[in-house]
């Protein structure tokens, strides 16, 4: 009896050795190192396909005169100026047909311009005015070149001009070339003429 409970154990031991194997011989083996990508996602991948980015925002338009209907903004210069002097021009907002300039509208002028033209108010409000009626509104703009040349600037200016009936506020920006000359140095004198010289007459033979 102890010999076949031996050699019963015995055939176990070897089928579970064999089954071992057999197994062990079918698995095939890992790589390391080899991560699965994940799958991608169509609607990640067609909502950046087909997306349309809105256009960056432009700067406004800027021109020299706003010629409308109700109202004419433009600016006032003088042909040229001093470097290095305190200067100015006019922006004058006039108000057509049945519309009128609110007063009473908070008018603003904010200044942009290059390094070499400086505005001591970089921002103007209705109280520094020059006029302010019905009719226009005036304003006096204060700025020094600091070098020669021609440089343009920007005023955007904010309104209202109005009918009895209706309020239009409206914002506008102006375009504004000013042209700095030389700054006088003293006149330079020509040079004298050499003084002409009469030929000798020739000599009797």
């Amino acid at each position: 009896m102890k010999i076949r409970a031996r050699s019963r154990v015995g055939l176990l031991v070897w089928g579970w050795s064999l089954a071992a194997c057999g197994s062990g011989g079918s698995a095939e083996p890992e790589t390391a190192g080899e991560v699965a990508a994940p799958p991608a996602m169509p609607s990640q991948v067609n909502t950046q396909q087909g997306a349309v980015l809105p256009p960056p925002s432009a700067a406004p338009e800027a021109r020299p005169v706003w010629d409308d209907p109700s109202f004419e903004l433009r600016s006032n210069l003088q042909p040229s100026y001093s470097p290095g002097q305190a200067s100015s021009f006019e922006v004058v907002l006039t108000a057509r047909g049945n519309y009128h300039v609110n007063v009473e509208y908070p008018m603003r002028i904010t200044l942009h311009g290059p390094a070499e033209v400086s505005f001591p108010d970089p921002e103007m409000t209705a109280d520094q005015a020059a006029e302010m009626a019905e009719p226009r509104a005036r304003f006096v703009v204060p700025f020094t070149a600091q070098a020669a040349g021609a440089f343009t600037v920007t005023a955007d200016v904010a309104f209202a001009v109005c009918t009895p009936d209706s309020c239009m506020p409206d914002n506008r920006t102006l375009s504004v070339s000013l042209v700095a000359g030389q700054p006088a140095t003293g006149i330079v004198a020509p040079a004298a003429a050499a003084p002409s010289v009469a030929p000798s007459p020739a000599a009797a033979p």
